[in-house]
This record gives structure tokens, C-alpha cells and sequence, in this order.
């Protein structure tokens, strides 16, 4: 797959997500982790997918890689802190 293809997909991704599919972007987004683990959209993306299907864990691990890749974005950032309150909101209930 080419960045062109990447970028498509992750479109599609964002689509999914906006639509109300989290589960669909998941599917579509985790069989490509080997391809594109290296790329922060790609992490960021698959992270927001997860955050919306209350696996604030596993959303929380790749919003951690799309910050290791991309230091300088801050998308993530704010999703790891979701996904941080979320956890300390679970513990305490």
C-alpha cells in the first residue's frame, strides 16, 4: 500500500468514526497494524476508535505510539488524557 492507499483508508477510518461505526474502523484499521504501525494517523486514527468503543486501555496504548511517533501533535495528547479520567473514573465506581 502507498501513502495514497494509507491515506484513503484513514479517510475511510475518519468516515467510520463519524458515522457511529467504531467497530467497523476497528476491523478495517487492525489487520493493517503491521503495515502501518509506524505511522502516527495510523495510531491516532485506530486509538479514537477504540477510546468510542470504551477500551480506554487499548486506545490508550496507541494514542502512547502516535505521541512516540509524532511528538509534536497534540491530538493525542488530549485523547490519553481522556482515556486516563476514564480509567480513574472506572476505578472509582
Amino acid at each position: 500500500m502507498t501513502n495514497i492507499e494509507l491515506s484513503v483508508v484513514l479517510d475511510k477510518a475518519l468516515s467510520l468514526i463519524a458515522d457511529g461505526s467504531h467497530a467497523e474502523c476497528r476491523h478495517l484499521l487492525e489487520p493493517l497494524q503491521t503495515r502501518f504501525g509506524h505511522e502516527a494517523g495510523y495510531q491516532n486514527i485506530l486509538a479514537m476508535a477504540l477510546y468510542r468503543l470504551n477500551e480506554h486501555e487499548a486506545a490508550a496504548e496507541h494514542y502512547l505510539a502516535a505521541i512516540k511517533l509524532d511528538p509534536m501533535n497534540a491530538t493525542p495528547y488530549v485523547g490519553i488524557g481522556k482515556c486516563l479520567i476514564k480509567n480513574l473514573q472506572d476505578e472509582e465506581a
